[in-house]
């Protein structure tokens, strides 16, 4: 077993944070984060919601991509807004279908636009 320390990148290069974010055991390499190996939480903690919290930016949006068997929405108890796109017809190895699904999520957000703008404070407009 390698030590385990939980850390939370808040400066540096957001792709990297991102990259580091997606790593995960047999699946996707863990990603180098200033000299040492980064990887995602893990399943026993998906979401670093008190974690966003406690940097003090604002409002916790989480995009969730799991399969509805994986959802435990205790586990996203805090959050402002979820963002859950339809992925029922995608794999977890569907990495081909990446433009589809990403489609998939720009629509599950536009979907909840209107509640984020409201949310930070941002002008609504009429859909009338």
């Amino acid at each position: 077993d390698l030590p385990q320390e939980r850390r939370v990148i808040d400066k540096g290069d957001l792709a990297q944070a991102v990259r580091a974010g997606m790593s995960t055991p047999g699946l996707l390499a863990s990603a180098d984060w200033n000299g040492k190996r980064a990887m995602a939480p893990g399943p026993d903690k998906p979401f670093l919601i008190n974690e966003a919290r406690s940097l003090g930016l604002g409002p916790v949006v989480v995009l969730d991509a799991r399969a509805k068997s994986e959802v435990d929405d205790n586990e996203l108890d805090g959050v402002d807004i979820v963002i859950r796109p339809d992925l029922s017809s995608f794999g977890i190895l569907d990495f081909d279908k990446c433009t589809e699904i990403m489609f998939r999520g720009k629509i599950a957000t536009m979907k909840k636009i209107m509640e984020i703008k409201h949310l930070v404070g941002l002008p609504v407009e009429s859909t009338q």
